[in-house]
């Protein structure tokens, strides 16, 4: 009968692998962007031998794809939550719950954007050219959950514009260590409160 014990001991630490290599690749996509990065880059950041990285990865655009499904993955585990967090207040105002949702989400997106490399990494390769037709659409994907939310406030037509600044808002929030993230997204909010309506 064979032994699954290594089996199980192997798994466990190619999963503990390949989530290095992700933080790796992450920080390298960051910092020097797609076309600048290399596979050597990423395992030279690890202390590991290339054939180690192409074992899981087989190409620098395949590690790219992985970084984006990460963020892709994170950020509708957000939206799934924020039906569960905002629901718990029992509000029958579906405008209002549209609008709290938007906001709860808002900060969590923030907040792992400012904590999480991989987040940062998704979204830079996200908006690269090279990897657009093969990677999932976000902001399209985002315009029409923030619209869906929108909706029954009648300003489901503010979603784009709504998702574009926000976009921005993440990016340079990065760099503003001192200022709470939920101090931040309620800036936002309140700047946006005229397009959207009370928030």
């Amino acid at each position: 009968m064979r032994d699954l014990r290594g089996d199980v001991g192997r798994a466990e630490q190619a999963e503990r692998t390949r989530a290095a290599l992700l933080l790796a690749a992450a920080a390298e996509f960051e910092q020097r962007g797609f076309a600048a990065t290399s596979l050597t880059d990423v395992s030279d950041r690890l202390g590991l031998v290339r054939a180690t990285v192409h074992f899981h990865f087989a190409t620098k655009k395949a590690l790219a794809q992985a970084l984006v499904a990460h963020l892709d993955q994170v950020w509708h585990q957000i939206r799934d939550r924020s039906a569960d967090e905002v629901g718990r207040a029992g509000s029958n105002d579906e405008a209002g719950v549209g609008l709290a949702r938007l906001r709860w989400e808002s900060e969590q997106v923030l907040d792992g954007y400012r904590t999480d490399a991989r987040q940062r990494a998704g979204l830079r390769l996200a908006i690269e050219p090279e990897l657009a037709a093969e990677t999932p659409d976000l902001a399209a994907d985002w315009v029409r959950h923030v619209g869906e939310l929108l909706a029954p406030a009648g300003r489901s037509g503010a979603a784009p514009m709504i998702v574009q600044t926000f976009a921005g808002v993440v990016i340079f929030s990065a760099r503003e260590t001192e200022i709470a993230t939920r101090e931040i997204a309620q800036r936002y909010w309140a700047g946006l409160a005229a397009a959207v309506g009370p928030t």
